[in-house]
């Protein structure tokens, strides 16, 4: 390659030997650029409960997505279908339907939440409170209790590595 030369070396009065030289470049870090899509994970809060849930969200590019939510206590882990819309602030959220849950007699409360990006400390952040009812009801037939949700997801960076291009050294053009 143009950045590697080898080769054999002599010198009076020396053992020859052999050598490979290699050009370096400069690396640094850069930040890959923000977009919602791809895993946020944290927990969420309900006003009737004293604990919290596990909370995840898988975003998909196209406005769709999927939410997990585990329950320590008591009622398991549902996987819902959600929409999803990128708003000034945010994202607004919507779970559409149960897709599957591992206990058939917890009842899964279908979200909405308007969630505002921040970052902090290497991360971003997506927080608001959410609302919801439970599947097959209406927010006013079967209203869940509200609460707050905390999800995050890593600030990501590669390395560039930039390479010098290789440059004739004047003594060695003219007398080749």
């Amino acid at each position: 390659t143009p950045d590697r030369i080898v080769g054999e070396w002599t010198a009076t009065g020396c053992r020859p030997g052999f050598v490979a030289l290699q050009r370096s470049g400069t690396s640094h870090s850069e930040e890959i650029p923000f977009s919602y899509p791809g895993r946020w994970s944290g927990h969420l809060s309900q006003s009737d409960r004293d604990y919290g849930f596990y909370y995840e969200l898988n975003l998909s590019p196209d406005g769709t997505g999927t939410s997990n939510i585990v329950s320590e206590d008591a009622g398991g882990e549902a996987l819902h279908q959600l929409e999803w819309e990128e708003t000034v602030n945010g994202i607004r959220l919507t779970e559409t339907q149960v897709i599957e849950r591992t206990d058939p007699q917890w009842k899964g409360c279908l979200k909405s939440a308007d969630l505002t990006k921040n970052r902090k400390d290497g991360t971003y952040e997506l927080t608001g409170n959410w609302g919801g009812f439970l599947e097959h009801k209406t927010a006013e037939t079967g209203s869940c209790a509200p609460g707050r949700v905390y999800l995050n997801k890593p600030v990501l960076s590669r390395t560039v590595t930039e390479r010098i291009s290789p440059q004739t050294d004047q003594y060695t053009a003219e007398t080749q």
